[in-house]
């Protein structure tokens, strides 16, 4: 039985009313998914009448995640575990309990970036297509509606036959951009109509059960942010604040997304925003745990050696010998860490520990061989190298070093050509799959083979010296030069002869300070190969911030209009500065404001030119009570220049009038009129 698009309409509404998100935050198994049970969320959503507002109908019941059996599973699948009452497929966790928790976890996920109109974000979960997107529609702001009821890709594709959708998202948002005002269960109806396989309600089956190969639960599928950006403008105005955000866009859109939710939210108070920024940035805390996102601050004497590979001397501890060694910078460390295997990471680590007890029951050597069948003993306790005792040798107590990360190289399948003492390192591995239970290759497994991203945070880009700290390296994160692309570039690195490329899953954000450099003086190789996002001040968040009469808004804002013409844009003052007036609106954290952070940047602005800088606060107009800076009366130049006083071309001098930062006449000063056309 079909249903008009007025019922539909009121169906929907008794959805939102009966299963509001506080429910889903609570929800139960039993709630969620249960034999028979008519009364839960799974039913409603396939067989209920929530079918009338697109129907996810088809395929089987591991569609929901996990489900609860009548009888034992009828064979097996790789993906799908089960117990006694019911099966889930394994990405979820190895039990039921744990599998629901993530599936209910990916639901909340869901919900929150499509009520934000996020649809990247739903997009780069990984859950079950047909339910995600049809919880998408469900809990969208109906008021600017982003999704329709239409959930299978194969016929979005249908319906905009002259564009080849990639993704459900790209789909959603080309299609309604044609939408007009028309209601978006109108226009869902009528889009569906016109597709000649459609039957009624029937709009959808499910279409992976295979999770996905490009993104991870917690990640966000591969270039659909800028590869490399670069957040600049003047101090103060959140750039280093914003790369978390912009890093979790990348590494955890959902999280991201319940944030801009609160964020965005007019009606939000001051604790909800501030327990939001919180949550935020706990996840970025664990994503950097995870070594997921890394963060360097480049300087003048930031070098290649230090961001890409460099020698560096060390001293052995057992015979006092000097000694130089590869060391890995940090962008290298970051692109290995992107390439690696989950798997590849644990099973060699395992392999590690073996071969450290196999060591401690021998004493602290054993004898190895290398491929060729020259005998040698190895000691190692632990770190990036061990230490090699050939046997055939006329030293007395000769050894050698070898690095163990080559040996994880080696086994990764990276070639030997270049590595330092390549015979032992080798000689090491087949040890280890001989005698220490790693495997001949690593496996790729269902966990070990999604892509996740990795971002590096470089805070200060422009201080450095880009050509040099980049080197040939400014070409390989183009995106088109990037491993696996088209274009893909490589080289051999000059000291340690390895051949390296970048990963199409590593990203870069950088951020400038404007007042250092301009954008137009910036390195032109760095320019081509980044996207730029501007950070002006934004003086209109603090317009709703007042301190004893004074509007903190309009005084910034007529500040940085002095600054502009005196200066130029690049050098106005940050409303970050003052957002701790936003929860402490008080005339003595104001004047610590001023004291501590204003006037120091200005006063490097104009070169310590005070009068200049009284222009800008407007102390020209003010008595001297309430000027912050004021004429020095106090020298007598007669006195000092006897006789000749009257030949001086003197010009004023100017001192800091401490009284006036404690008074509100001096900042509501500042923002007086002065004339036609400045507020």
């Amino acid at each position: 039985m079909s249903k008009t698009v007025a019922e539909r309409e009121e169906i929907l509404a008794d959805f939102v009313k009966a299963w509001p998100v506080s429910k889903i935050e609570s929800l139960t198994l039993d709630q969620y998914i249960k034999v028979d049970d008519k009364s839960t969320l799974a039913y409603w959503l396939e067989f209920g009448l929530g079918r009338f507002l697109g129907s996810i109908k088809g395929g089987d019941s591991s569609k929901f995640g996990i489900y609860e059996r009548k009888a034992e599973p009828k064979g097996s699948r790789s993906f799908i575990g089960y117990d006694e009452r019911y099966s889930w497929k394994k990405k979820y966790g190895d039990s039921a309990v744990s599998a629901f928790s993530k599936i209910k976890e990916c639901m909340l996920h869901t919900i929150r970036a499509a009520q934000c109109g996020e649809l990247d974000a739903v997009e780069s979960i990984d859950f079950e297509p047909a339910l995600k997107w049809k919880l998408a529609f469900l809990y969208q702001n109906h008021q600017q509606p982003c999704v329709l009821p239409i959930y299978q890709l194969k016929m979005l594709k249908k319906l905009g036959s002259d564009k080849p959708y990639a993704t459900h998202s790209d789909a959603y948002r080309d299609l309604m951009s044609r939408r007009g005002q028309e209601p978006v269960l109108q226009y869902g109806e009528r889009l569906w109509s016109n597709v000649p396989e459609a039957e009624d309600g029937n709009i959808l089956d499910d279409e992976r059960d295979e999770p996905l190969a490009s993104a991870d639960s917690s990640g966000a599928s591969l270039m659909r942010h800028a590869l490399n950006q670069i957040l600049y403008g003047p101090p103060g105005t959140g750039k280093t604040y914003e790369t978390i955000y912009a890093a979790l866009q990348i590494l955890d859109p959902a999280a991201a997304a319940a944030y801009k939710q609160v964020d965005g939210d007019k009606a939000a108070s001051s604790a909800q925003r501030l327990a939001a920024r919180e949550k935020l940035k706990q996840r970025f805390d664990e994503l950097s745990a995870e070594q997921r996102v890394r963060f360097v601050t480049f300087h003048q004497s930031f070098s290649y050696e230090d961001f890409v590979e460099g020698l560096r001397a060390e001293t052995d501890e057992t015979s006092g010998q000097l000694r130089y060694d590869v060391s890995d910078g940090v962008f290298k460390i970051l692109c290995r860490d992107a390439k690696s295997k989950a798997e590849l990471v644990s099973v060699f680590d395992q392999a590690i520990e073996r071969l450290q007890e196999k060591l401690d029951a021998a004493n602290g050597r054993l004898s190895l061989k290398t491929v060729r069948g020259k005998a040698f003993e190895v000691a190692y306790e632990g770190g990036k190298t061990f230490r090699v005792f050939p046997n055939s040798t006329e030293v007395d107590d000769p050894y050698y070093v070898a690095s163990m990360d080559n040996v994880r190289k080696l086994f990764a399948g990276e070639a030997k050509k270049g590595m330092y003492n390549p015979s032992y390192v080798e000689g090491m591995l087949r040890y280890l799959q001989a005698e220490c239970g790693l495997p001949a290759k690593p496996e790729v497994t269902e966990s070990s083979a999604e892509v996740k991203p990795y971002v590096l945070i470089i805070d200060e880009i422009n201080r450095g010296n880009i050509s040099r700290i980049f080197g040939e390296l400014i070409t390989l994160i183009e995106p088109s030069k990037r491993a696996g692309a088209d274009e893909a570039l490589s080289v051999t690195l000059p000291y340690s002869k390895e051949t390296f490329s970048v990963p199409a899953n590593v990203y870069i954000i950088g951020t400038m300070n404007t007042a250092d450099r301009s954008l137009a003086g910036l390195d032109l190789a760095l320019r081509r190969r980044f996207s730029f996002t501007e950070m002006p001040p934004q003086p209109e968040l603090l317009d709703q911030v007042a301190v004893e009469g004074v509007n903190i808004g309009q005084m910034l804002r007529v500040m940085n209009q002095r600054i502009t013409v005196l200066l130029d844009r690049d050098h106005t003052i940050g409303h970050a500065y003052f957002m701790p007036l936003q929860t402490e609106p008080t005339l003595d954290m104001l004047a610590d404001i001023f004291r501590q952070k204003i006037l120091p940047l200005l006063q490097e602005y104009f070169f310590e030119d005070w009068e200049r800088i009284r222009w800008v606060l407007n102390d020209q107009t003010k008595p001297d009570s309430v000027a912050f800076i004021i004429e020095d009366k106090s020298l007598d130049v007669s006195g000092l220049f006897a006789g000749v006083a009257d030949k001086l071309r003197q010009s004023s001098q100017w001192v800091l009038n401490d009284q006036a930062f404690d008074q509100a006449d001096a900042y509501r000063g500042i923002a007086a009129k002065l004339g036609k056309g400045e507020e």
